[in-house]
């Protein structure tokens, strides 16, 4: 496959929730709403679908497996080519540079670099609900990449799973940082779905 490209900015708003809007605003029926001009006699009035006043909608959950049907083909190769969306909600200048990278006999999600740091950053994501084999496997992808940055993306986290980053957090030297990111998607109306990001462990730093 051909590497992909993805970068980041820093985000101070974006360490522990992204909302990727101009995904949103790319339609145009979402992004002109704030600029209509709204009549008094209406305004107080729903729109037809009962969303709330007219020119305004509201944001409405998508499940993640609802948008990314094949987590290796789907999910993983947008995170490649949308890197910002991960980066904003880490707080890193993230690029991701290979998808299914070999190590040994097992292929991990998504490699590439903390460009602030020139650190090696690791992805591994699922999208159900947190188990141990995810675990297993992003420990063994450490293993053998050598990373600074190790991140576990998951629609949601076990609380057993999330107490277990925060404990190699504890235990490992200052230089190795496990995340655990909460993804989730929402649209306004018939628009496409936006990622939202949560970090729900993280480094004490």
């Amino acid at each position: 496959m051909q590497p992909g490209t993805g970068r980041s900015r820093h985000s101070a708003y974006g360490r522990d929730l992204v909302l990727h809007a101009h995904l949103l605003v790319s339609e145009p029926h979402s992004a002109d709403i704030w600029h209509r001009k709204v009549d008094p006699s209406t305004a107080a009035e729903g729109d037809s679908n009962g969303s709330g006043p007219k020119g305004l909608s509201r944001l409405a959950a998508v499940p993640a497996r609802d948008i990314r049907k094949h987590e290796a083909h789907d999910f993983t190769l947008w995170l490649l080519e949308n890197a910002e969306v991960l980066g904003e909600a880490l707080g890193l200048d993230l690029e991701l540079t290979e998808a299914e990278r070999r190590v040994g006999g097992f292929a991990l999600d998504l490699i590439g670099t903390d460009l602030a740091t020139n650190t090696v950053v690791i992805v591994e994501n699922q999208l159900e609900q947190t188990d141990h084999s995810h675990l297993g496997q992003l420990l063994t992808y450490a293993g053998g990449t050598d990373p600074s940055t190790i991140v576990w993306c998951a629609p949601a986290f076990r609380e057993e799973h999330r107490a277990a980053l925060d404990w190699l957090n504890e235990h490992t030297d200052e230089e190795t940082r496990f995340f655990g990111v909460e993804i989730a998607a929402v649209r306004i109306d018939s628009s496409r779905p936006a990622p939202l990001f949560r970090v729900v462990a993280k480094p004490n730093d």
